[in-house]
């Protein structure tokens, strides 16, 4: 039997005991974790990706998990004046789970001023579609301290937890030999997974090279703040609202919303920051806040997330900013890359390069996408103007791509992929048609290309076609019964 300690009660410290207990088989799983302090406690976010570890792993359907988790739908993220004056929608896919295929919809809805977000959704709105939430890929808004109370009951009976405070960490030869509990003593352990969030509880003591982003990914700081609202409806997307500072998060709850003023202490001091986001709440909620909590961080994430015996999972293995909610997707991404790799517990060298290569490749797909948003050429601000001056290389030459031809993915890359890069460039005005038609022309498939264009794009259009319903109603109903 391999024991497994996991430091950490928050989001990642729950979901990697989760995943342990019901993946391995041959795994004990004990947690440790601060009793005044599990969290940051602020709302999340999920991708479509969320549902696999509902079904997979927790074994529980999602409209069981909508009736006990102070949860809603997200179909997608509303990206409000980061172009002054105007809006794009990054939706996530429309279709089934069986549903796998690359497509080119875009081709001919672009070029016909028509496009419909491929294969994802593309409208901001307070509905969303009468479907068995079972038999789809959905993503959830998700309150953490619900979540966090009811993983909490779930696995009860299945992880040993003890409420204590890591005092020290004895390492020896790049592992950790064991750490102390301020009760518990010395606790040791054949594997550590570090889910103390922005602390880095454990994986600080080792010798991990940190890719620090910072001057990239300038954003470092997030004022949260959480209401209570009696709106006639709920949106079923996050609201990502651009400011002179960066942007603020609004995620929608049944009764409640979670939101979060995020700027770079580079250009913006706090009291500005909490000046403006309190003129902010006032205008649109009528809110009259005290803000209290200020969250710190540095952008980066550690190029070895897993070290000799301790895997550094979440917000301990690295953070660059809100944007997109990768948090959780991240998490899940690791823990699946653990198993893939490592189903054995072994923790042989070669699982451990495979591992921290398949990370390290998801932070930087991560890094290329977040980057994105920024390409917004605005200088109206001094953060803007340095946003705009620092486009990272790869967004510079995705700019190239798009003015000079067109872009159809990569080879491999799934539509998800590509109409999550274009929905975005789209948003953007990165678009250029007569690169499009220079493509189709060039090309010998090009006629054949425009055919399917146009029969995929028929196919994503008809699976939109849902009786959509009340959002706020489906919640309400859902947890009535309950």
């Amino acid at each position: 039997m391999t024991k497994i300690v996991i430091v950490g009660a928050g989001t990642a410290g729950l979901i990697s005991a989760a995943y342990f207990t019901n993946t391995f088989q041959n795994a004990s799983v004990e947690l440790y974790y601060n009793g005044k302090n599990r969290s940051i406690g602020v709302g999340e976010g999920t991708a479509d990706g969320f549902s696999n570890f509902l079904t997979n792993v927790l074994n529980i359907p999602a409209s069981e998990f909508l009736k006990h988790v102070e949860s809603s739908v997200k179909l997608g993220i509303n990206f409000k004046d980061w172009l002054p004056n105007s809006e794009y929608y990054h939706g996530f896919e429309v279709t089934d789970k069986t549903f796998d295929m690359n497509n080119y919809s875009s081709l001919i809805e672009i070029l016909s001023d028509n496009y419909k977000g491929g294969k994802n959704f593309n409208d901001a709105t307070n509905t969303i579609p009468d479907i068995p939430f079972d038999d789809y890929r959905i993503a959830y808004h998700i309150d953490t301290k619900s979540f966090s109370d009811y993983l909490f009951k779930l696995l009860e009976t299945k992880v040993k937890f003890v409420q204590d405070i890591i005092t020290d960490v004895n390492v020896e030869n790049n592992n950790i030999k064991s750490i102390k509990g301020r009760k518990s003593g010395i606790i040791t352990a054949d594997l550590f997974v570090d889910c103390s969030g922005l602390n880095k509880r454990l994986i600080k003591h080792l010798d991990a090279k940190w890719e620090d982003l910072s001057d990239t990914f300038i954003i470092n700081s997030a004022i949260p703040y959480q209401f209570n609202h009696n709106y006639d409806e709920i949106p079923s997307y996050t609201l990502s609202q651009a400011t002179q500072d960066g942007w603020i998060w609004q995620i929608p709850f049944a009764e409640r919303y979670g939101t979060g003023y995020l700027y770079s202490d580079k250009f913006t001091m706090e009291h500005d920051a909490k000046y403006r986001f309190c003129d902010w709440l006032d205008n649109k909620h009528d809110e009259d806040p005290t803000l209290n909590n200020t969250i710190k961080w540095d952008a980066g994430y550690y190029k070895e997330s897993w070290v000799g015996n301790c895997l550094s999972i979440g917000l301990s293995s690295g953070f660059i900013e809100p944007m997109e909610a990768t948090n959780i997707s991240m998490i899940l991404s690791q823990l699946e890359a653990f198993y893939e790799v490592n189903y054995t517990l072994s923790g042989i060298s070669y699982n451990r390069d495979s591992y921290n290569k398949i990370v390290n490749d998801a932070q930087e797909l991560m890094t290329e996408v977040i980057s994105l948003h920024y390409c917004t050429n605005r200088t109206d601000s001094d953060f803007w103007r340095y946003m705009t001056n620092n486009k990272t290389d790869w967004v510079l030459s995705f700019e190239e791509k798009l003015k000079e031809e067109y872009y159809m993915g990569v080879e491999g890359m799934y539509a998800e992929d590509l109409d999550d890069l274009l929905q975005i460039a789209m948003g953007l005005n990165m678009i250029n048609k007569d690169a499009i038609i220079k493509c189709i022309t060039l090309r010998n498939d090009g006629k054949h290309l425009m055919e399917q264009s146009k029969e995929h794009s028929n196919y994503f259009t008809k699976c939109k076609e849902y009786n959509w319903v009340s959002h706020k109603h489906v919640l309400k109903t859902l947890r009535e019964v309950s």
